[in-house]
């Protein structure tokens, strides 16, 4: 194993007493830190040489992501915000989900991956709904993903409506 700060070698396995092992854990390795790990094989004749370095970032999933905030509401769009995690567990953020359900209780899906996904500095995003939906409640949440894994923000629910029309009468007054 090679420390890619220091880039100290050591050797973390010496399978001259188990040479069937075909799979090592390294363990406790310091977050945030990259490793590179390579292998060589023996023989009664010697060695071979040295594979090709794999490359491992020791990080864990982000914690601590909000609800996303819903601002201006229209019936045929919502706004959303958010924040970063409060910890991107020493690997960055490298993509965020905007998670919609059908309006009809069903299950979270991605909305608008095209313009969302991938996108790690994004932090708003204005949905738009179809007149089919609007008038129904979407429950949302969000995923912000790193290289190890992912985290889901709490749930949130938006009524998709646009401001009320102007009534039709004017109020009536009984002075009587």
């Amino acid at each position: 194993m090679k420390d890619k700060l220091t880039g100290l070698e050591t050797l973390v396995y010496d399978g001259k007493t188990n040479p069937n092992l075909l799979t090592y854990y390294s363990n406790n390795l310091g977050i945030g830190l990259t490793f590179g790990f390579r292998v060589k094989a023996w023989n009664f004749n010697g060695a071979g040489a040295f594979s090709a370095e794999a490359i491992y970032k020791s990080c864990t999933a982000p914690s601590g992501l909000d609800m996303p905030v819903v601002g201006l509401t229209t019936k045929t769009s919502a706004a959303f915000t958010w924040k970063m995690p409060s910890s991107e567990g020493a690997c960055p953020v490298s993509t965020y989900d905007l998670l919609l359900d059908d309006g009809n209780g069903g299950v979270f899906v991605p909305r608008d991956v095209s313009t969302v996904a991938n996108k790690h500095y994004l932090r708003s995003h204005t949905v738009t709904f179809t007149a089919a939906e609007s008038k129904k409640t979407f429950r949302y949440r969000l995923r912000a993903t790193n290289e190890i894994g992912s985290i889901l923000s709490p749930i949130g629910n938006q009524i998709i409506a646009g401001i009320p029309l102007t009534p039709s009468t004017a109020p009536v007054a009984d002075l009587t």
